[in-house]
């Protein structure tokens, strides 16, 4: 008997090591707002004008065409929410998106805008889906530099714990070496389509409610080996 609780007192106290070292000088928060007009109400809270910053400031790079509704979502018809991580001193968000859970609104940004279009991905209804997008990162920050998988990890577990049962959509961006796509292939997402999207080229993936905790555990695992005590 007391070997047994000495066992479960080490793996208690691994698993306190390893979520302490995830969190380490960063924190996750996931901001709910019921729709857009909640959130200006609120455009002068710190979070959310730092997001907005950080938002035009990943996205100043990119070659995409984008209308003022791209940084201050007024295109959205739905509840929605934000999940920041920040670095937990300064509270400078290093890492931010939106996510929404509306079939509606999903379908609609699914649909195929160019002749070039493909989508085999039908939502089915009464379903939950949760759709992910406008990921931003702070990458001219150190933090974000020093801590970016620990950023991703933490990002990715409070996506997982704020939509448990959902099947996770998202678009990634194409380019010739298919950098991000390869990323989220390796977490178990599969492809289901690829649209021109602010006329960039974006692969459509999903990670499926029922199979998404193998990958992501695999993934979680290869991070713990090879990176967490590095």
């Amino acid at each position: 008997m007391l070997a047994i609780l000495i066992i479960i007192g080490v793996f208690l106290l691994c698993y306190l090591f390893i979520k302490w070292r995830l969190k380490r000088n960063i924190s996750v928060h996931r901001i709910h707002f019921e729709s857009i007009n909640v959130l200006q109400t609120k455009s002068n809270d710190p979070l959310v004008q730092a997001e907005r910053h950080l938002r035009k400031t990943a996205y100043a790079e990119v070659q995409m065409i984008r209308t003022e509704a791209f940084y201050t979502d007024e295109d959205m018809g739905a509840a929605f929410d934000f999940i920041v991580v920040r670095d937990r001193k300064t509270k400078t968000p290093l890492l931010s998106s939106r996510s929404y859970t509306d079939q509606r609104l999903i379908s609609k940004q699914l649909q195929p805008h160019e002749t070039t279009d493909y989508l085999t991905l039908s939502l089915v209804p009464d379903e939950p889906y949760v759709f992910l997008d406008r990921l931003s990162g702070n990458s001219a920050h150190p933090l974000f530099t020093n801590m970016r998988q620990r950023i991703f990890m933490n990002y990715y577990l409070r996506v997982l714990n704020s939509y448990p049962k959902h099947h996770i959509i998202l678009m990634a961006r194409s380019s010739l070496d298919e950098r991000l796509l390869t990323k989220y292939l390796r977490l178990g997402f599969h492809v289901v389509g690829k649209q021109k999207h602010h006329q960039a080229d974006h692969w459509i993936v999903i990670l499926p409610a029922k199979s998404r905790t193998q990958g992501l555990a695999q993934s979680a695992k290869q991070y713990v080996s090879f990176k967490l005590f590095s």
